[in-house]
């Protein structure tokens, strides 16, 4: 952790920890940031990046998106959507984050599908296997 003093006098965190910390890369961190999808909170005079906790909570946030099979697009847009519900209730932000809450939980309920079915095969392949005999 990099303590750099600033006017707010945040801890900020450099790529490398904040890769560490999320187990992402470092490649996808700054591939979040071309796109905009989460920028750094500042930036040292070399022009490294650095992110506070704000920015974690951030990508901790958008992090099972992609297991759940949802995209960059939808991750920027519902964090778009979350800034501007901080300033007041903007209907169309509501919307988004609804869409997005129901897409989860539609996802959520196919992975519980899976995962019972996965119990059932292997119920059925325990069964499938010869029992010790003893003689």
């Amino acid at each position: 952790m990099t303590d750099v003093t600033r006017p707010e006098s945040l801890v900020v965190y450099q790529i490398g920890e904040v890769a560490e910390r999320l187990g992402m890369s470092q490649r996808t961190i700054r591939h979040y940031d071309d796109l905009g999808i989460v920028k750094p909170s500042a930036r040292t005079s070399g022009g490294f990046r650095l992110y506070t906790e704000a920015d974690v909570r951030r990508f901790e946030l958008i992090r099972p998106f992609r297991s759940l099979g949802i995209g960059l697009d939808t991750a920027r847009s519902v964090l778009q959507a979350i800034d501007a519900l901080e300033f007041g209730d903007d209907p169309t932000a509501r919307l988004t984050v609804t869409r997005t809450l129901e897409l989860i939980a539609e996802r959520r309920s196919e992975l519980q599908q899976t995962l019972s079915d996965s119990v059932e095969t292997e119920a059925a392949l325990q069964q499938a296997l010869p029992r010790n005999r003893t003689a």
